[in-house]
């Protein structure tokens, strides 16, 4: 099975795990990408479909193609 890949931006945190497990038990074809600053924080719950995701905006670069905000 093909899984939509889904990034939860602060995925970690209590509303952000709070979205990532509705989205999980509602909808079976995402794949869960948690974003944090901290890879090593543990799942807010089990699932194969939960996968961490490394986001610090502190080191990132932006492309020019995308707008400044």
């Amino acid at each position: 099975m093909n899984l939509t890949k889904v990034l939860i931006v602060g995925g970690y945190g209590t509303v952000g795990s709070q979205i990532a497990k509705i989205l999980h038990d509602r909808h079976p074809t995402l794949e869960l990408l948690l974003g944090g600053r901290s890879a090593g924080k543990s799942f807010p719950f089990t699932s194969t479909r939960l996968k961490p995701f490394l986001l610090d905006i502190s080191n990132l670069i932006l492309s020019p193609m995308l707008p400044m905000i």
